[in-house]
């Protein structure tokens, strides 16, 4: 159940930000570019997706505080989606063998 204020992360995703640099990109009609605002492509892109029953113009500020709050739509129920995007260090993950063991 979302609180009446406020938001609840529901999953996020991190992905290296070298992967997310294609050369220049050339947006089409009926398609959106989103410029994330990664600096140091070493690190790693980060976005984070919220529910709330908060609308938008009180809840930005607040998802502000947590990185660059990217896009907010409403649902049907009257609850919102947002994704926050934030530049984060990226760190390989740990290769394991099939076991799950380190090696």
């Amino acid at each position: 159940m979302l609180p009446e204020t406020g938001a609840v992360e529901v999953v996020s995703l991190t992905i290296p930000a070298k992967h997310l640099a294609l050369g220049e990109q050339v947006g089409k009609p009926g398609k959106c570019l989103f410029a994330f605002g990664i600096r140091n492509y070493e690190n790693a892109a980060q976005f984070r997706f919220f529910m709330s029953k908060e609308p938008a113009a009180t809840l930005e500020p607040k998802l502000s505080m947590m990185g660059r709050p990217t896009f907010f739509f409403g649902l049907d129920n009257g609850q919102n989606v947002s994704m926050v995007v934030r530049e984060v260090p990226f760190t390989p993950p740990t290769t394991c063998d099939r076991t799950g063991a380190e090696p």
